[in-house]
């Protein structure tokens, strides 16, 4: 997870917890604004939020997903949609035995 306020060269990289905890990632946002010395209004004052689609699949030990040709073929569709303005990011669940894709994009 990376911080970035627009206009300040200040990024935060998350090294502890890679998960949507919510408390974690309270405290990461607080420990972000106390580093800049901001405080929180000011922080969030141009935040732009940006829906986002979870979905999962069911996930097979020993397949080699990134390179497989229906992983790939979605891929490409999911990022023509999301053109310039979004990102995807899938990874392999820690908890379960599936897949976890997240779409992030102004539409």
């Amino acid at each position: 997870m990376v911080f970035r306020r627009r206009n300040v060269r200040a990024y935060f990289i998350v090294r502890y917890s890679y998960h949507g905890d919510g408390i974690v990632s309270a405290l990461q946002v607080l420990q972000a604004v106390i580093t800049i010395g901001d405080n929180l209004a000011d922080f969030i004052a141009d935040l732009q939020l940006m829906p986002q689609l979870l979905k999962t699949s069911p996930y097979f030990p020993g397949k080699n997903w990134p390179i497989n040709e229906k992983f790939k073929n979605v891929q490409k569709r999911v990022l023509d949609k999301l053109g310039s303005d979004g990102r995807i990011l899938v990874r392999a669940s820690g908890t379960e035995p599936v897949h976890t894709g997240n779409g992030r994009g102004r539409n």
